[in-house]
């Protein structure tokens, strides 16, 4: 059995645990880790936040040294001996996971929930998402604020999901609305931009906030981001864990609102249990489009498209339906038959699979996953997307030079 000073071992375990954990959970340790490990982190903004988790550390370890002494002297029988050592056991591996934590698992959503879309982006909201800040403005779209009464600029309304949001891209400058803006400004062409992308929204999403919120902005023209994600989320969309703005609509519900570490339990298991057959199901498509099963979710996505199309002519307003590839259609020869070409009949497209199966045979740096292109991907998509748009935009629109 255990005795009081059996117990009163393993506390010191857990003291000297703590204590070490102290030592070693500070900025230039993790800064050590960072440059080499952990290059999504950003410790430097951290540095108050880790030098409390430190503080409680050491308290924590501190506070069990003096009690693994003091307990000595107590006695217990042998039913609270065992429930001792385990409640104190599984507390404090909890507890070390929850501070170390805290610098780096921000639970602020960017997101809010919405009735019919599921969620949105939350006016005024800034947050994380895996270590990279992000920050919304007071209309609830990321970038500059644009006034609903169009000025005196062409303005571009940018539709799509973490494609055109700038997933992992910390700067506003360099997701692919601003980056095709910087190319049009060196046209000369006065544009504004409003980048409406939203994490792991679909069609009906992207038409849903069209009608109601995009359309105050009177824009001249609509450009829509398409990946063939679009397709598969109609098959995953009743699970928002499948995608990272389900993760942050987790975040919302109360039991995950105080514990970091059960919101990366929870995002573990969507990961481990459903990501892997998410992509699994995308490559099928993209291998097999034909396939009997992809039929009604092709035809869904397509009147999904031509719905957004429909509104926007009806309206007098542009539209370009830009369709990216994924990383896994540039490991395999160009062909005649891809998901995108039967998504593409009927509606005003450009095609980047081209650009981006050229450039990756070259240097395979445009993509940082399945999905999502790095910060040179984007200005490779964005310089294919102005000089598409250039001869389409009207004159008064450019300046003279002088």
């Amino acid at each position: 059995m255990y005795s009081a000073s059996k117990i009163s071992r393993v506390l010191l375990f857990w003291a000297i645990f703590f204590l070490t954990n102290a030592l070693f959970y500070n900025y230039f340790f993790l800064d050590f880790l960072n440059t080499r490990y952990f290059h999504f982190s950003h410790f430097s903004a951290s540095k108050y936040k880790i030098f409390c988790v430190e503080f409680i550390y050491l308290l924590i370890g501190f506070t069990l040294f003096y009690i693994s002494f003091s307990i000595k002297t107590t006695a217990m029988n042998h039913f609270w001996q065992y429930a001792f050592i385990f409640a104190s056991s599984i507390l404090s591996l909890f507890v070390i996971c929850e501070l170390a934590l805290v610098p780096f698992v921000d639970l602020r959503s960017i997101y809010t929930k919405d009735d019919i879309r599921g969620w949105k982006l939350q006016a005024n909201a800034k947050g994380r998402i895996l270590g990279m800040p992000f920050s919304i403005n007071a209309k609830g779209v990321r970038g500059k604020e644009i006034d609903y009464k169009r000025s005196q600029s062409y303005r571009i309304l940018y539709l799509g999901d973490s494609v055109t949001f700038g997933f992992m891209i910390e700067k506003d400058r360099d997701t692919l609305p601003y980056q095709i803006e910087n190319c049009l400004k060196k046209h000369r062409v006065n544009v504004e931009t409003i980048n409406a992308g939203v994490c792991g929204y679909a069609p009906s999403q992207e038409y849903d906030y069209l009608v109601k919120e995009g359309i105050k902005y009177n824009p001249h023209l609509v450009v829509i981001s398409v990946v063939l994600n679009d397709v598969t989320d109609n098959i995953f969309f009743e699970n928002l864990g499948d995608n990272i703005a389900g993760f942050e609509s987790l975040a919302q519900d109360n039991i995950f609102t105080y514990s970091r570490f059960l919101l990366l339990l929870k995002m573990l298991y969507v990961s481990k249990t459903k990501r892997q057959n998410y992509f699994a199901v995308n490559r099928e498509l993209c291998d097999s489009p034909q396939n009997d099963k992809f039929a009604q979710y092709l035809a869904q996505t397509k009147t999904e498209l031509l719905q957004i199309q429909r509104f926007c002519r009806s309206h007098n307003i542009k539209t370009l339906f830009v369709f990216f590839p994924c990383q896994y259609q540039l490991s395999k020869k160009p062909s005649h038959i891809t998901p995108q070409v039967i998504l593409q009949q009927d509606l005003s497209f450009l095609d980047l699979y081209n650009p981006f199966y050229q450039a990756q045979n070259e240097k395979p740096i445009y993509y940082r996953d399945f999905w999502h292109p790095t910060i040179k991907g984007y200005h490779l998509a964005a310089q294919e997307i102005s000089s598409h748009l250039l001869p389409t935009i009207p004159k008064v629109y450019f300046t003279s030079r002088h």
